[in-house]
């Protein structure tokens, strides 16, 4: 009969034991330091700038309360540890895309001024012989709508809101620009 040996037995049990009574009970603490990490990740509007890696700390979250549930703590650990590493890269990827949303704003803006700088110019011109112009209405209407959509963006990127003013932004200057261009679509011709 052949005996095991004592050497790699004891290492064993022990680690086995070990282990065991690391999950003997709920892991309270990680739940608290996950849940703390995704509201962490909430507060950097992770949930909308990075969705998917929020939702998976959730999904993590979620899983780790049903493992606590069924008894099973080694998961419930693990899942737990899982919630909070992804809700910490939630929160640093959307530290890192709201600094990109907020440049790609102020180039939207600027050139939203340049395009809105040119349809002033027209205005004027329009003004002079506004019977001509027939377009003129609606680039006066285009204009003040811009200009209302560009002060809520520039107060949102104050707030600290880069996707709000994003959101504000969207098709103001495709609107601008078809107004100014059929404006001088109908431009009366020069003799």
């Amino acid at each position: 009969m052949r005996r095991a040996c004592p050497g790699v037995l004891v290492p064993l049990a022990l680690t086995l034991g070990l282990g065991a009574g690391a999950c003997a009970t709920p892991p309270e603490r990680e739940i608290r330091l996950a849940e703390a990490a995704i509201a962490s990740a909430q507060e950097a509007h992770a949930d909308v700038i990075a969705p998917a890696e929020f939702a998976a700390a959730v999904v993590f979250l979620d899983q780790s309360r049903d493992a606590v549930a069924l008894g099973d703590y080694r998961l419930a650990l693990s899942r737990a540890l899982d919630a909070r590493e992804q809700a910490e890269v939630a929160r640093r990827q959307a530290e890192e895309r709201r600094v990109v949303i907020a440049r790609d704003v102020e180039m939207t803006l600027v050139t939203i001024q340049a395009v809105r700088d040119q349809a002033t110019a027209n205005l004027s011109d329009a003004r002079t012989s506004p019977s001509s112009y027939p377009g003129l209405a609606d680039l006066e209407a285009t204009l003040a709508t811009a200009d209302r959509a560009v002060q809520e963006a520039r107060s949102a990127l104050a707030r600290g809101e880069p996707v709000t003013a994003r959101d504000q932004l969207v098709g103001v200057l495709e609107q601008l620009r078809e107004a100014v261009d059929a404006l001088a679509v109908t431009a009366p011709v020069s003799s």
